[in-house]
């Protein structure tokens, strides 16, 4: 892992599912006592195989946050979902969470990264954490959505489960 352009500080490895509720699998809980973010993905196939969605859900009133998702030491090329008070797709069933998805195809012999960001002064956007899902692991999400739902500093609205909508309520 040192070989990486990126830092990889503070990434959690998916090795697996802790909770299950309403067809979501909750696989790690990450960040700070004050600023955590939830890590789910969904139990069944929901799109083409040969890649996942990765979905960003924050609340339409906080502040932006990010993911970049790398492929394995490829930095020179990422994309990034992201959403919060100025940026995001409004949910469906709920007008106070927005969200951000895109589809992250798997390269054969590469494991994938996931970079969460929040932005600080200037403009400046700083990775608080990763997850790195490695090669042998990639089939567990092949074909899956993975959801990040970020909670502000002090605020566990996203640590209800029934706060955490699906792409069938986001969108």
């Amino acid at each position: 892992m040192a070989s990486y352009a990126i830092s990889l500080v503070g990434a959690v490895i998916l090795d697996s599912a802790i909770i299950t509720a309403a067809g979501l699998t909750l696989i790690q809980t990450i960040g700070n006592k004050d600023d955590k973010h939830y890590i789910v993905y969904s139990n069944k196939p929901d799109v083409p195989k040969g890649g996942c969605r990765v979905v960003i859900v924050n609340q339409g009133k906080s502040w932006n946050k990010a993911v970049r998702i790398y492929q394995d030491k490829d930095v020179e090329e990422w994309t990034e979902v992201k959403c919060g008070d100025s940026t995001g797709k409004v949910a469906r069933t709920n007008p106070a969470i927005k969200f951000d998805n895109k589809r992250a195809e798997f390269k054969t012999g590469k494991k994938m990264y996931l970079a969460i960001m929040k932005p600080a002064a200037t403009g400046i956007w700083l990775t608080e954490g990763g997850i790195v899902i490695s090669e042998d692991k990639l089939h567990e999400f092949d074909g899956k959505t993975i959801y990040i739902y970020f909670d502000d500093a002090g605020d566990k609205f996203f640590e209800k489960a029934e706060n955490r909508l699906n792409m069938k309520k986001l969108t």
